[in-house]
């Protein structure tokens, strides 16, 4: 007898086929000579085994943040790399505030169930500073100081500025106003992003 069919590759369902060579002095134990046929099936690997490589800490930008990554696995052959939309589909979430970020592989095709990459994004700084334009002249009347706003950020992000003439008192996002030389002094400020 022959069998063919009974070789596959990739994951699904397969049909082998055995024939006997010589249907007229041959037949199977039950005296017929059809050709027999049997279903077989190659299941999906899971995308468990797979390795995802290394996800970078990113800064918080106000802004979903994805990042570029590859997956491999150890079949065929040593680290191959699987293609996205035929392996595998990825998705980020949790991925615009500063936290834990994180990446769901799911498998397609030859391969099954779910994998997970975490990464960081931590809190986005400010640089610069604000500085004063000019000295105020007395003039008997409540003055406000002009302030130039010279604070940046990662992704020029909103920066939020409220001031205050003491340290340790209630900020407010007006600046405060003076009147009498004795007035004269620092004032406070404090920056903050949304994040």
């Amino acid at each position: 007898y022959t069998i063919s069919g009974n070789t596959g590759t990739n994951a699904g369902s397969y049909t082998a086929k055995v024939a006997l060579k010589d249907k007229t002095n041959t037949t199977w134990a039950d005296g017929s000579t059809t050709d027999l046929s049997l279903g077989w099936t190659i299941g999906a690997r899971a995308i468990s085994n797979a390795t995802i490589s290394s996800l970078a800490s990113k800064v918080y930008t106000g802004s979903a943040i994805t990042q570029d990554y590859t997956v491999t696995d150890s079949v065929p052959s040593a680290n191959t790399t699987l293609t996205s939309g035929t392996h595998y589909t990825g998705a980020f979430t949790n991925n615009t505030n500063v936290g834990t970020a994180t990446l769901t592989i799911t498998g397609k095709g030859n391969y099954t169930g779910t994998k997970t990459a975490t990464f960081s994004i931590t809190n986005a700084t400010i640089s610069g500073s604000i500085t004063q334009n000019g000295a105020l002249t007395y003039n008997g009347s409540a003055q406000r100081p002009t302030l130039t706003n010279g604070l940046t950020s990662v992704g020029n992000q909103t920066i939020s500025v409220t001031y205050c003439k003491t340290q340790s008192g209630t900020y407010s996002s007006t600046i405060p106003t003076y009147t009498n030389v004795a007035d004269s002094g620092t004032v406070y400020y404090k920056a903050t992003l949304a994040n």
